[in-house]
């Protein structure tokens, strides 16, 4: 038998409601196919990733034939779109390995594995375990000492005699183990059907602690990329658009969406405010042909300084998070904003 194994990366159509104003690539799917990549293992892994929302729907009976391995995540509102993908995938190929994903299946393996049929969720980041589990599962699919080696890997969930059982997992992956996404994995991306704009991970995780926020339990601790990775995926975006797998406008511009959850720290986050800071003063000099968009909260209109630092980057938009303006609500949810001043801020 062959080696080398065929994975099938999804993301589900978008149900609506996402802040994206343009059907922009997932990250987590890039990063995932880019640590299989490096994978050094029994098997060698080919990768396509279908994104619904560019490629149209997948028929899981016909566009799964001949995939060994199904990966589906989702955003939590694209959840019942994820569980039909994977349990008619089982329906029609028994023998197909499915494993789940992202902010719905994570904290909720149960469910996902009882709706969505997955043989196994993958509890918050997974990049440094993909290639062991890909590995495990192949090698130890009909053997009855799969569940133990299942269970030698760190942050998973499955089912073991009729249970969801889920393994401990200590430490936090290097937001940077995955250096570059692999955007050349992504299916039907050519020339004449480009991307509308790339996207730029450069931190995980966020500097407080909302609680009704699913980032800080999906991402947790607040871990920047370094500073020459950042430099790295500018100018792998920027060949993309000089390869014309970005739109580009007339004017040689393209559009960039910065998918930190929190691109901008407030001032009280010292350290991270200051090293951001620096870092876009660097990007000087390579964001010139990008109309780059990010998220923050409404107090950075307490920093004229790093204001100013993240317009001169060509951060032209900015989605600013104001939950309320009742400060009994903000004190609930730990949001740390007073009603007042983010009128000023705003």
């Amino acid at each position: 038998m062959s080696n080398i194994k065929n994975v099938m990366l999804i993301q589900p159509a978008s149900a609506g409601g996402n802040f994206e104003y343009v059907a922009i690539p997932r990250q987590g799917m890039l990063f995932l196919s880019g640590a299989l990549a490096q994978w050094e293992g029994s098997h060698m892994y080919e990768r396509e990733i279908w994104f619904e929302d560019r490629c149209g729907l997948i028929d899981p009976d016909k566009d799964l034939d001949g995939i060994d391995i199904l990966m589906v995540t989702s955003l939590i509102n694209e959840a019942p779109r994820a569980y039909q993908i994977a349990s008619l995938a089982k329906q029609y190929h028994p023998d197909l390995i499915t494993i789940g994903g992202g902010p719905q299946m994570s904290p909720l393996p149960d469910e996902a594995i009882t709706r969505g049929k997955f043989d196994i969720i993958v509890n918050r980041e997974g990049e440094d375990i993909i290639g062991q589990l890909c590995d495990t599962m192949l090698d130890y699919r009909n053997s009855p000492m799969l569940d133990t080696y299942l269970g030698m890997i760190p942050g998973i969930s499955f089912k073991r005699d009729g249970n969801v059982v889920q393994t401990r997992r200590s430490g936090l992956i290097a937001p940077d183990f995955v250096e570059l996404p692999d955007y050349k994995s992504i299916r039907d991306l050519t020339p004449s059907n480009p991307m509308v704009g790339g996207v730029l991970e450069t931190v995980r995780g966020c500097t407080e602690s909302c609680t009704y926020c699913q980032v800080i339990q999906q991402f947790l601790g607040y871990r920047l990329i370094s500073r020459e990775t950042e430099i790295k995926r500018l100018h792998q975006l920027q060949q993309l658009a000089e390869d014309g797998l970005i739109h580009t406008s007339r004017t040689g511009k393209f559009n960039v969406f910065i998918s930190d959850d929190l691109h901008t720290p407030p001032a009280r986050a010292v350290k991270f405010r200051n090293e951001r800071l620096e870092r876009l003063k660097n990007w000087q000099g390579h964001t010139e042909n990008m109309n780059m968009i990010c998220q923050a909260r409404a107090e950075i209109g307490q920093d004229p300084e790093l204001a100013q630092a993240v317009y001169d980057a060509n951060i032209r938009m900015i989605y600013l998070g104001v939950e309320s303006d009742n400060a009994e609500n903000l004190k609930l949810v730990n949001k740390r904003q007073e009603p007042g001043q983010v009128h000023r801020d705003l």
